[in-house]
């Protein structure tokens, strides 16, 4: 990537009869940017993505002292992360009895045709649908796992039947009931 950008500066360059000077600038705005959206982690960036990982509010305070940085520099590494949307946001887990939502499936779907814009309005729909928490594009026997929550096993019928039976492009649906979420500690 880098390399194909350097050769169209340097052809921008042939072309408009640039100063070697401005062609320096372009070159290194060029690499600044480059090395800007590389992501790699260092331990202290581990340790902070870990930490918010298990609690999403734990304080500045707290993911120094897991660092061993100070807060303001703890500060600065939490706001890059935020900022290379390393860190997309912050969520509260419910509990789902707590919110109508005590009964969670897992639902396999394979489509019939794969051409992207079947694959849009397959996409587009269930994003539309209010009982589906997450939709993962997954490899192996199935094209996308949806995790859905309602109320009770009455409830997800309905929506088997009003929401999933009406999307476009369904082939095979599976459903697997979740018993026990065992990370809920």
């Amino acid at each position: 990537m880098l390399e194909v950008c350097v050769i169209d500066i340097l052809r921008a360059i042939n072309r408009c009869n640039l100063s070697l000077l401005t062609c320096s600038m372009h070159l290194f705005t060029l690499v600044c940017n480059n090395m800007s959206t590389q992501t790699t982690f260092d331990t202290p960036d581990r340790v902070i993505l870990d930490l918010l990982r298990r609690d999403g509010r734990a304080s500045v305070a707290q993911l120094a002292n897991a660092t061993g940085l100070s807060a303001s520099a703890c500060s600065r590494r939490l706001r890059r992360l935020e900022d290379q949307r390393v860190i997309r946001g912050y969520r509260a887990v419910i509990d789902p009895n707590a919110g109508s939502r005590a009964l969670t499936a897992f639902v396999a779907v394979r489509l019939v045709r794969h051409q992207r814009e079947h694959v849009q309005r397959f996409q587009d729909g269930v994003r539309k649908i209010a009982e589906v928490l997450e939709c993962h594009h997954v490899t192996g026997n199935f094209d996308y796992l949806l995790r859905v929550e309602v109320p009770n096993l009455e409830a997800y019928e309905v929506f088997h039947a009003n929401e999933l039976a009406s999307l476009h492009n369904v082939g095979q649906v599976v459903t697997y009931i979740s018993m026990t979420d065992l990370n809920d500690d």
